[in-house]
């Protein structure tokens, strides 16, 4: 999984943490992300295939939606 923060690290609006659900709301990963860092790439070996929720918490907003592990 790549994670882009969109905005320039000088704004402060910087990835915080990412936090991966299944669809029962059970958390099956989480990690403090790098904030200076304008790209990440998170491995997610342990999961199993299937869809899970994700959300993207930042200082200022919160980003969620699906993703699908195959």
């Amino acid at each position: 999984m790549l994670i882009k923060n969109r905005q320039p690290a000088a704004t402060g609006d910087n990835l915080k943490t990412i936090c991966i659900t299944d669809l029962l709301g059970c958390e099956v990963f989480r990690t403090e992300l790098q904030s200076k860092m304008s790209r990440q790439q998170i491995e997610l070996p342990s999961l199993q295939p299937g869809i899970y929720l994700y959300s993207i918490h930042t200082i200022n907003d919160t980003k969620s939606g699906k993703l699908l592990i195959e």
